[in-house]
């Protein structure tokens, strides 16, 4: 999958959900092996940033965290 047809997928599935919010700004990031990728959403309109972005996710992370942390027990890893 290049650039374009990963673009076209995600758009696929953010525009239903910011097209009837037009103060909402949505960013999707993706990684996955070589290809990296930072989509912005606003409105109905889609850019694609190299920039590297730095977001403050507040009190989630504590969820991510323990999610995180409670599978590498299962695995064995910690």
């Amino acid at each position: 999958m290049d650039l374009n047809d990963l673009k076209k997928e995600i758009f696929k599935i953010a525009y239903p959900y910011v097209k009837t919010r037009p103060n909402v700004i949505l960013s999707i990031g993706v990684i996955c092996r070589n290809l990296d990728a930072a989509f912005i959403f606003n409105g109905s309109n889609v850019t694609y940033d190299k920039k590297p972005y730095v977001y403050e996710i507040g009190s989630i992370s504590k969820v991510l965290t323990t999610s995180m942390f409670g599978e590498m027990i299962q695995e064995g890893i910690v």
